[in-house]
C-alpha cells in the first residue's frame, strides 16, 4: 500500500506540473489578450477623432467597441476565476502531502505491529486449513444443489407466462371477434332499414304515377269530346283549359310533395347520423369500462403472483436457514471430534496451545458467519431477480394489449369507413329517387341487384367470420389441452421440488445446529480481539478514504484538463473556419478591386491614334469622367503593360487616403498594386479614397464602415459575403449578399452571385412556434417558381437561426410607376402579371395578406414581380392579429388597380384614354369602383376567375402607342 501511495503521489506531482504548465499557459494567454487589448484600445482611441464628422459610421464603431470589452471582460473573469480554482487546488494538495506525510509515519508504526501479529496468526491459521477445506467442499455441493433448483425453478416459470400470455391473446381475439359479429349484425340491420325506406320510396312513386295516369286520361276524354261537336269548341276550349290548370296545380303539389319528402328525407338522415354517433359514444364508454376492468384485473393477477413470489422465497429462506441449523449440528459434533484429538496431542503444550486452538475456532467462526451473509445477499438478489422479471412480464402484458387496442381502433375506423362510404352511396340512390321518378322506375333493378349483391358479400362475410371463429375455438381447445397437461407435468415437478427441499431442509437444520454451538464457544475469544480488529479497521479506513480523497482529486484534475483540452480543440476549430472563410473573402475583396483598377488602366493603355480607344469606356464600377483629347498625363506616360506591377508610392496622399490605404492592406483585402492605382484614380477625380470607394458603387456604406472598424467578420455569414444591411429589427435583418455557389444567372455580369438574404432575430428564437413557422412558410414559398413572384431559392440554418435567401430584384417599385399606368393597355397588362402572380401563391396554399402598391416591381425586362410571398404576418408591426384570405388579397388587389388607373387624373395637361366598360367591371368585381368608391361591391372568389374575365377583355382594348 506504501508503494501505492508513493505512485499516486508522483502521479500527483506530474499533474501539478501539468497544471503549473496549463498555468503558464494562461498567463501567456492573457499577456497576449493584454496586448491585443491596448492595440484595440490605441485604435479606438485613433479613431476617435474622425467619429465627430461620421454621423453614418458611429453606430457600427461603437457596437464593435462593446463587443471588444464584453468580450474581454468575460475573458478576464473566466481568467481570474481559472486561476483563483488551481490556487485553491495547490494548497488543498499541499496540505493533503503534508497530511500524508505524517500519516505515513503512523502507518509504518501499525504496519510492523502488524506483521508481528501476522506472523503469530500465520502460525495458528496452518492447523485451521484443512477444516475449512472440509467445509468448502460440502458448501459447494449444497451451492450446486441450489443452483439446480433455481434453473428449474426459473423454467418452470417461464413456461407459466408464456402460457399465462397465449392465454391473454386468445381472450384478446375472442373479444375482437365479438366485436365484429357486433359491427356485422348492425350493418345488416341499416341496410334492411335502407332497404325498406327504399321500397317505401318506391310505392309512393308508383302512385305518384298512376296518378298522372287517371289524369291524361281525362285529358284523353275531353279531347275526343273536343273531336265529337266543333259547335262547343269554345266550351271544350275552356275545359281544355281548366284542364291545364289543374295539371300544373297538379305537377306543382307532385313538386311540393317531393320537396317535402326530401326535407323528410334529410331530417331522418340526421336522426340516423345523431344515433349511430351516440351509439358510437355508448360503445367508446364500454370499450374504455371493459380496459379498465381488464387493468383491474391484469393489476389483481400482478399482486398475486407477487405474493406468491414472496411467499416461494420466504419458504425457501426458511428452508435454506434449516439447512445451516444442521449443518451447525453436524459441525459441532465433528468439532468434538477434533477438539479431543487436539487436547490428546496438546496436553504438553499446557495453557498455550489451548489459546491457539480458541483463537483457530475464532476465525473458523469468523469465516462461517461471513458465508452466511453471502449466502443471504445471493437468496435477496434472487428475489429481486424474480421481481424484475414479474415487472417486465406485466410490462409486456400491457404492451400486446396496447397494440390490440390500437389494432381493434384501425379496424373501427375501417369499419365506419366502409360505413360512410355505404351512406353516401344510399344519399346519391335517394337524390336519384327525388329528381326524377321515371328515372327511379329503370334504375330499381339496378339497384335491388346492389343491394343483393351487398346481402350476398355480407352473407359471405358472415360465413367466414364463423369459420375463423370455428378455427379460433378448435385452437383455444387444443391449448386448453395442453395447458393442462402441462399443468400436471409442473405439478409432478413441484411435488419432486418439495421432497428435495425437505431433505435440503433437514440438512440444514443440522448444519445450523452446528453452527450456533460453535458460535457459542467462539464469543468469549470475539470479546478479547474485538478491540484489536476495531483499531485496524479505524487505520485501513482512514487509510482507505485519504485513498479516495487523493483518488477524487486527481480525477478531478484530469476532468478539468480534459475540459480545458476540448475547449482548446473548439477554439482551435472555429478559428480555423473562421480563418478559411475571411481567407475566401479577402480573396474576393482583392479581386473585386483588381477589377476596378484594370478599369481604370485599361483607358490608357488602350488608346488609339487620336488618344482614346476602345478602352475608354466607362467602368462599371467607378463612374469615371470623360478622358480629354490630348497626351497621356505624366504619371502614367512611363507606365509599361510589363512594369505594371511595379508601382511608385505617391507623395503627395491626403493623411485620410493614406489611412484608409494602410488598413486596407493590414487587412489583406487589397493588393499593392491595386492599392496605388485607386490612390491615383481618387488624385485623379480629387476625391478622397473613401469618395470614390462608395460613389463607383463597388463597396456600401455598411461595408466600408464594418472595415474601417476591423470587423471582418461582420462580413460574413456562413458561406455569404455581405455587401449590405437592408433592413435590421428585432424580429429579422436583411441583407444583400453575394453567394459563391450561386449560379451566373442574374441580370449580368455585376449581378452575378448576388441575392438578398433574410435571417430571424435572436429574440424570435426563445418561442416554440415561430422558428418553425418561419422555416415552413418560406419553404412553401421555395417550391412556388413563377416568373410573376419573387422567387425563394433557399431555406438554411446560418448561426444556428433559420435563414433564407431570396432572389435580388432591380426595378421600378410600385409606389414608383408613372401616369403611364393610366392607359388601358398598360393597366390590363399589368394587372394580369399581378393577378398570374397572385393565382400561382393561392394555388399553392399561400397568402399575401399585406397587399399594396410597395408589393409589385417591375422589372426591367417589364415583368411584374410580386413581393411578400411566404411571409409570416407576425413579422411586421401589427401583423399577428390580422388573419390573411383569398378575398382580402383580391379586395386589395382592387385598391391597388383602381390606384393605377386614377395615376392619370393627378398629372395636369394629361388626358388618360377612357377605360372600356369590360375593364370597369372587373375593377367592381375586385371590391373597389371609380364612380362610387363608398359603395360596396362583390369580390371574385378566386383569382381565377380574374384572369378569365381578363382574358375576356382583352380583345376590346384599344392600340397603346
Amino acid at each position: 500500500r506504501l508503494k501505492q501511495l508513493a505512485e499516486r503521489e508522483k502521479a500527483l506531482a506530474v499533474r501539478q506540473k501539468e497544471a503549473e504548465g496549463q498555468l503558464d499557459e494562461l498567463k501567456r494567454q492573457r499577456d497576449a489578450f493584454d496586448a491585443d487589448r491596448r492595440v484595440t484600445e490605441v485604435r479606438l482611441q485613433q479613431r476617435e477623432h474622425d467619429l465627430a464628422r461620421r454621423e453614418v459610421d458611429l453606430a457600427a464603431r461603437e457596437l464593435a467597441a462593446r463587443e471588444l470589452a464584453e468580450a474581454a471582460g468575460r475573458d478576464r473573469a473566466q481568467y481570474q476565476s481559472d486561476l483563483m480554482r488551481v490556487d485553491r487546488l495547490s494548497a488543498a494538495l499541499e496540505a493533503k502531502e503534508r497530511s500524508l506525510a505524517d500519516r505515513a509515519v503512523d502507518v509504518d508504526r501499525r504496519y510492523e505491529q502488524f506483521q508481528r501479529d501476522a506472523k503469530d496468526f500465520e502460525e495458528q491459521l496452518q492447523l485451521f486449513d484443512d477444516r475449512e477445506e472440509r467445509a468448502k467442499d460440502t458448501e459447494a455441493r449444497l451451492a450446486a444443489r441450489t443452483e439446480e433448483l433455481d434453473a428449474r425453478e426459473t423454467k418452470l416459470n417461464q413456461r407459466l407466462a408464456e402460457i399465462e400470455t397465449q392465454q391473454t391473446t386468445l381472450v384478446a381475439l375472442r373479444t375482437k371477434l365479438e366485436h365484429l359479429r357486433d359491427e356485422l349484425r348492425a350493418q345488416e340491420a341499416r341496410v334492411s332499414e335502407e332497404r325498406a325506406r327504399t321500397d317505401e320510396q318506391a310505392r309512393e312513386t308508383e302512385e305518384r304515377l298512376r296518378k298522372a295516369e287517371t289524369v291524361r286520361e281525362q285529358v284523353e276524354t275531353e279531347r275526343s269530346g273536343h273531336e265529337e261537336s266543333s259547335r262547343l269548341y269554345q266550351e271544350r276550349a275552356a275545359r281544355m283549359a281548366q284542364a291545364a290548370d289543374r295539371l300544373r296545380a297538379m305537377q306543382e303539389q307532385v313538386t311540393a310533395e317531393g320537396d317535402r319528402l326530401k326535407a323528410l328525407d334529410e331530417e331522418l338522415s340526421a336522426k340516423a347520423a345523431e344515433q349511430a354517433e351516440h351509439a358510437g359514444l355508448i360503445k367508446a364508454k364500454a370499450e374504455q369500462l371493459l380496459e379498465a376492468q381488464q387493468r383491474v384485473e391484469a393489476d389483481r393477477r400482478a399482486l398475486r403472483e407477487r405474493e406468491a413470489a414472496l411467499r416461494q422465497s420466504e419458504e425457501a429462506r426458511e428452508a435454506l436457514q434449516e439447512q445451516l441449523r444442521l449443518r451447525s449440528e453436524e459441525l459441532v459434533a465433528r468439532q468434538r471430534e477434533v477438539d479431543d484429538r487436539a487436547r490428546q496431542l496438546d496436553a504438553q503444550a499446557g495453557e498455550l496451545a489451548d489459546e491457539i486452538k480458541r483463537l483457530e475456532e475464532l476465525r473458523a467462526d469468523a469465516a462461517s458467519a461471513r458465508r452466511l451473509t453471502d449466502e443471504e445477499a445471493a437468496i435477496l438478489a434472487q428475489r429481486d431477480e424474480k421481481l424484475r422479471a414479474a415487472e417486465q412480464t406485466i410490462a409486456d402484458q400491457q404492451r400486446e394489449l396496447t397494440e390490440a387496442q390500437a389494432r381493434f381502433e384501425q379496424e373501427q375506423v375501417e369499419g365506419e369507413g366502409q360505413l360512410a362510404r355505404a351512406r353516401v352511396e344510399i344519399e346519391e340512390l335517394k337524390d336519384a329517387l327525388s329528381v326524377r321518378t321515371n328515372e327511379l322506375l329503370a334504375q330499381m333493378p339496378e339497384l335491388e341487384q346492389r343491394a343483393q349483391a351487398a346481402i350476398d358479400r355480407t352473407a359471405q362475410a358472415r360465413e367466414a367470420m364463423r369459420a375463423q371463429l370455428a378455427e379460433l375455438h378448435a385452437y383455444a381447445l387444443k391449448s386448453q389441452e395442453d395447458l393442462s397437461a402441462v399443468r400436471t407435468q409442473v405439478q409432478d415437478e413441484l411435488n419432486q421440488l418439495r421432497d428435495q427441499e425437505q431433505a435440503l431442509n433437514r440438512a440444514r437444520s443440522e448444519h445450523r445446529l452446528a453452527v450456533s454451538s460453535f458460535r457459542q464457544q467462539l464469543i468469549e475469544w470475539q470479546n478479547r480481539f474485538a478491540g484489536m480488529k476495531q483499531a485496524l479497521h479505524q487505520g485501513e479506513t482512514r487509510l482507505d478514504r485519504r485513498e479516495k480523497e487523493v483518488a477524487a482529486t486527481a480525477q478531478q484534475l484530469a476532468e478539468r484538463a480534459e475540459q480545458i483540452q476540448q475547449a482548446e480543440q473548439e477554439v482551435t476549430e472555429k478559428r480555423t473556419e473562421v480563418d478559411r472563410h475571411l481567407g475566401d473573402m479577402r480573396a474576393w475583396y482583392r479581386q473585386k478591386f483588381r477589377e476596378i483598377a484594370e478599369t481604370r488602366w485599361s483607358k490608357y493603355h488602350g488608346q488609339d491614334a487620336r488618344g482614346r480607344g476602345p478602352g475608354a469606356e466607362e467602368s462599371s464600377i467607378l463612374p469615371l469622367p470623360e478622358l480629354r483629347e490630348g497626351p497621356i498625363p505624366r504619371q502614367y506616360s512611363a507606365l509599361q503593360p510589363q512594369d505594371s506591377d511595379i508601382l511608385p508610392l505617391p507623395g503627395d496622399l491626403e493623411p485620410g487616403d493614406r489611412k484608409l490605404g494602410e488598413l486596407l492592406r493590414s487587412l489583406d483585402i487589397v493588393e499593392r498594386d491595386t492599392l496605388h492605382a485607386l490612390w491615383d484614380e481618387a488624385r485623379r477625380q480629387r476625391r478622397t479614397l473613401r469618395q470614390v470607394l462608395l460613389a463607383g458603387g463597388y463597396l456600401t456604406l455598411y461595408q466600408l464602415a464594418l472595415i474601417e472598424s476591423g470587423n471582418l467578420s461582420g462580413l460574413m455569414l456562413g458561406r455569404f459575403r455581405v455587401i449590405d444591411r437592408l433592413l435590421s429589427t428585432p424580429r429579422e435583418a436583411m441583407y444583400r449578399v453575394f453567394d459563391p455557389q450561386a449560379r451566373p444567372e442574374a441580370d449580368g455580369p455585376s449581378e452575378a452571385g448576388t441575392c438578398m438574404l433574410r435571417h430571424l432575430g435572436e429574440a424570435e428564437m426563445l418561442d416554440a412556434v415561430r422558428p418553425d413557422e418561419y422555416r415552413q412558410r418560406f419553404g412553401a414559398a421555395r417550391d412556388l417558381a413563377h416568373p410573376n413572384v419573387a422567387g425563394t431559392l433557399e431555406v438554411l440554418e446560418v448561426n444556428g437561426r433559420p435563414a433564407v435567401v431570396q432572389e435580388w430584384l432591380r426595378g421600378l417599385p410600385g409606389t414608383e410607376w408613372t401616369a403611364a399606368t393610366a392607359a388601358p393597355g398598360v393597366w390590363h397588362r399589368l394587372l394580369m402579371q399581378a393577378a398570374l402572380g397572385l393565382h400561382a401563391a393561392h394555388s399553392a396554399g399561400l397568402t399575401h395578406g399585406r397587399l399594396t402598391a410597395a408589393s409589385f416591381l417591375l422589372t426591367r425586362a417589364g415583368v411584374v414581380k410580386l413581393i411578400g410571398i411566404g411571409e409570416p404576418p407576425w413579422l411586421h408591426p401589427g401583423g399577428a392579429d390580422r388573419e390573411a384570405s383569398v378575398e382580402g388579397d383580391l379586395k386589395a388587389l382592387g385598391q391597388v388597380a383602381l390606384a393605377w388607373m386614377q395615376a392619370g387624373s393627378r398629372r395636369r395637361g394629361f388626358k388618360p384614354k377612357p377605360f372600356p366598360p369590360g375593364l370597369l367591371e372587373i375593377v367592381r368585381g375586385l371590391g373597389a369602383s371609380p364612380d362610387n368608391p363608398g359603395v360596396p361591391f362583390g369580390v371574385y372568389p378566386t383569382a381565377a376567375a380574374l384572369l378569365e374575365d381578363l382574358d375576356r377583355v382583352a380583345g376590346e382594348l384599344p392600340a397603346d402607342h
